[in-house]
């Protein structure tokens, strides 16, 4: 599936799981994980050729909120779990 073919929700979860992905540490990858920074621009390049141009627009003028949610899910359950997770203050 591709372009039209893919709805616009499903297209919100392909945004929402490649940011993730790319800020996740992955032991395939080089590098392993991308900065905040990094997974911004990546993004913004990624519109208009694998993400629908509007929904990349709304992500990434939201990305700090997005991002710091990340961030906090990360910390609540990292504090649940009794976990060092790295990168997570």
């Amino acid at each position: 599936m591709s372009g039209e073919d893919i709805s616009q929700e499903a297209m919100i979860v392909k945004i929402s799981e490649t940011f993730n992905a790319l800020l996740c540490d992955r032991p395939y990858r080089d590098p392993r994980q991308y900065n905040h920074k990094e997974t911004y621009h990546i993004l913004q390049r990624k519109s208009g050729q694998e993400f629908e141009p509007k929904l990349v627009d709304f992500f990434l003028a939201h990305y700090r909120e997005f991002y710091e949610l990340r961030q906090k899910a990360i910390r609540e359950f990292a504090i649940k779990h009794k976990l060092n997770i790295k990168g997570v203050a």
